[in-house]
């Protein structure tokens, strides 16, 4: 008789070797009370940063060292805490008759064991499940404690680790050796930019854009304070990613006390000459899948690692930039990314309360949404140093942003694997604090390119858009826009992707079809641009009509798979656990924007109701 058997820890993972600091004997207070012992007036003495840093850096890591040093271990597989000796004495006694039933054949064996497979699979399940409602319940009043236990029991994704397990060259070969993986990701992301503007289509008219300064205000950058820099480590993740320079944050925030000082000079010691040290522009580089194949690099955005000291004087910038900014008024005010009091809710509701005054008026509202390609990736350093002149820079500010924006370079990390450093020409680094504020102020000038149509922008995130009573009108001002546009974007060398580049037209629906809106043409070098009923934009499913039916659907599809999962580890949960976790999770999704499609119609509203009811089943349900 043939029977399928499962194999007996058939899913248990392989064994993987990994370099990690060893924190077994690590004491806080002995670690500060070694670097409270270091003569620390090397570095105070230093005028040179680079030298400056490189022996702050020496002098840290050699306590580091001492402390927690490097050390490489095994690490075999997954823990199961919640196994007691009761539990594997009957797991030995189930592979025991397993072993009789196979070699006798008789169904009296195989009927024992099955009946043993069923006991210990129901006394696992209880036990596991007894297990996480108590770590659960214990940690419920520390936040990182509370969230670390809910991942382990929550389902999570086959295959979401960022790092490929294989890729495939441009010739179709398959490559699974790590350290090639490295090098060739390293190769693509910094070759990509030139390659892609390289197939650009150049306008055949360009236009000459103002170099005018864009202020007569001026930023000049001031020292920090210890009070600064002792916050900022002190509010340091300890789980926050390690650089190059192989300082973990946790060590930094522990000595927070002991190193202000030094610190502190270091950053102002930065800002003052100018000059970034070469350290804190080293970038490891880890490949995030996005979509698509896994195998595909073009699939994956890279997310820069940088120094953790490095994040320190990014911020001290920071602060001072967007304080410049505001006080002056200098981002567009269509610009909603990145900035203080803004979100996308910001610009999804203003761009649908434009469409529906427009409607109640009579109108039909035209909408492109714009998509860059690797916007983040091919802003020119030149460039974006130009503009940052007519924003106010006086020479020290300037001087400093110019030298963190040059002479970077990057190495991919693909498990522990780490390819070779190559030099980056453009983009602005993703993961750092500077990168997404200097590209909103790259961009910044984009609407006065726009002559006839509205513009709505959350960071490379565009729409341009324009109402009237006619399709043609629209027809002819996008279209007019969308060359002025196109123009705009080849001279500051961005990209326009014209696959995910969408058009719609906004009305009611007796409007839409006696304009025959599906007929109107917005086109660029002879390519239309594709006519859509439907947009996901900024996370709100946009249809013609503005009944949010669509987007409806998708927070009903998207709710229920979370409660799907909620429902399966429910059993595992206290109460107060289910109730929090619902606030953190489901919560959020019908409350986005919610101010926009709040008033649905009432088919709409009844199905939001229905997803509630059945979270408020899911959350009440009693386990046993």
């Amino acid at each position: 008789m043939l029977i399928a058997v499962r194999k007996i820890n058939a899913c248990k993972l392989p064994p993987r070797t990994i370099e990690c600091r060893n924190y077994a004997k690590y004491n806080s207070s002995a670690f500060c009370d070694d670097l409270r012992d270091i003569p620390w007036d090397v570095v105070l003495k230093e005028r040179n940063v680079n030298t400056a840093w490189s022996n702050w850096k020496e002098l840290f890591l050699n306590v580091c060292d001492r402390h927690a040093p490097y050390k490489r271990k095994i690490v075999r597989g997954v823990k199961c805490p919640w196994l007691t000796g009761e539990t594997k004495k009957l797991m030995n006694q189930r592979d025991s008759f397993l072993r009789k039933a196979r070699r006798s054949g008789a169904e009296v064996d195989w009927n024992a064991y099955r009946r043993l497979r069923n006991q210990v699979s129901n006394k696992i399940k209880n036990e596991k499940r007894h297990y996480h409602r108590n770590e659960i319940q214990e940690n419920l009043n520390s936040p990182k404690a509370f969230w670390k236990a809910i991942k382990k029991v929550f389902p999570s994704k086959k295959g979401n680790s960022a790092c490929p397990k294989s890729i495939k060259t441009e010739e179709g070969y398959t490559i699974a050796d790590k350290s090639i993986i490295a090098e060739k990701f390293n190769n693509f992301f910094t070759n990509a930019v030139s390659k892609l503007l390289e197939t650009v289509h150049q306008p055949i008219v360009t236009r000459e854009f103002s170099g005018d300064n864009f202020t007569d205000q001026k930023l000049c950058l001031l020292p920090v304070t210890e009070s600064f820099v002792f916050k900022q480590l002190k509010g340091l993740k300890v789980k926050k990613a390690t650089g190059l320079d192989r300082i973990p944050a946790c060590l930094l925030k522990d000595s927070a006390a002991v190193i202000t000082q030094s610190i502190t000079f270091l950053v102002n010691l930065s800002l003052s000459t100018g000059i970034v040290p070469d350290e804190w522009k080293q970038a490891r580089v880890v490949p995030l899948h996005k979509s698509g194949g896994r195998e595909v690099m073009d699939n994956y955005r890279p997310i820069s690692i940088l120094p953790v000291i490095s994040k320190i004087a990014e911020k001290a910038v920071n602060v001072q930039l967007q304080q410049y900014l505001t006080q002056h008024g200098l981002l567009n005010s269509f610009q909603s990314g990145f900035r203080r009091y803004h979100s996308t809710q910001t610009a999804v509701t203003y761009f649908c309360d434009t469409i529906r005054r427009s409607t109640d008026v009579g109108k039909l509202t035209g909408a492109l949404f714009i998509d860059l390609k690797k916007a983040f990736d091919t802003v020119p350093h030149d460039d974006l140093i130009c503009k940052l002149k007519r924003f106010g820079m006086e020479e020290n500010s300037l001087a400093w942003l110019t030298s963190y924006l040059t002479n970077r370079s990057q190495a991919v990390c693909v498990e522990d694997e780490l390819s070779s450093p190559m030099p980056v020409f453009s983009g602005v680094p993703q993961g750092s604090i500077l990168g997404p504020v200097l590209f909103i102020l790259y961009i910044n000038d984009l609407p006065s390119c726009i002559q006839f149509s509205n513009i709505m922008m959350y960071a490379d995130d565009t729409v341009i858009y324009w109402s009237s009573t006619t399709t043609l009108d629209i027809e002819l001002k996008l279209n007019l826009d969308v060359v002025n546009l196109s123009q705009w974007l080849h001279h500051n060398k961005l990209v326009l992707n014209m696959k995910k580049t969408e058009f719609m037209t906004f009305g009611t629906r007796q409007r839409l079809v006696r304009q025959k809106c599906d007929e109107t043409d917005i086109s660029l070098n002879g390519q239309s641009i594709k006519h859509t009923d439907t947009f996901k934009y900024l996370g709100v499913v946009l249809d013609d009509t503005l009944s949010f039916n669509d987007h409806v659907d998708y927070v009903r599809m998207k709710v229920s798979k979370i409660l799907g999962m909620f429902s399966r580890i429910r059993p595992s949960l206290t109460l107060e656990a289910a109730n929090r976790l619902y606030k953190a999770m489901v919560l959020p999704v019908l409350d986005y924007c919610d101010a926009v499609w709040h008033e649905c119609g009432q088919g709409n509203s009844d199905k939001i109701e229905r997803l509630q009811r059945r979270a408020a089943r899911i959350i009440y349900y009693k386990a046993a």
